[in-house]
């Protein structure tokens, strides 16, 4: 299957992005987080991308930077389309955008019970760094942050 295609989010990408997020993310974020990364200029230090297949917004990924470092801060897939690599492809391609402009490190956090995610954060060379706790807010009470990072400027060919 086909794993869409990476892009820069747009202004009539919003809807599509704020429901994703609303159905995949125990907390989503509000509509006005992401229109005011929409509404950077495109050199700014955040970014907003999207995965497209067959016409429609698949997924997200918000990524923003400080200085030499990025932190990948919120990613969500269509439930009807994920374990088809679009995840896979869009961290791949925010990578590859971070190491254009420099980064030397990536850094993100995820729910401890994120199986998928952390398989596939791993798979792309990413460490565990320690764990936050209590970070996350859940229906059935606090949960747990594990702590990743990847050197942008050592080997990550599991990306390809």
């Amino acid at each position: 299957m086909s794993a869409g295609w990476v892009r820069r989010a747009r202004a009539e990408d919003i809807d599509s992005i704020v429901a994703i997020d609303a159905i995949v993310n125990p907390t989503p974020w509000p509509r006005s987080r992401f229109v005011t990364l929409m509404g950077r200029a495109a050199d700014a230090p955040a970014s907003l991308l999207v995965c497209e297949d067959v016409g429609r917004v698949c997924g997200y990924l918000v990524y923003n930077t400080v200085l030499d470092e990025s932190t990948i801060e919120n990613i969500g897939i269509r439930q009807d389309c994920q374990r088809r690599g679009m995840a896979r492809k869009l961290v791949s391609v925010a990578l590859d955008q971070m190491l254009l402009v420099g980064i030397r490190r990536c850094l993100l956090e995820v729910r401890v019970s994120n199986t998928p995610a952390r398989g596939l954060y791993d798979a792309l060379g990413f460490v565990h760094d320690g764990v936050r706790k209590n970070y996350y807010r859940s229906e059935s009470g606090p949960e747990d942050a594990c702590l990743m990072s990847l050197d942008l400027q050592g080997e990550h060919d599991e990306r390809a």
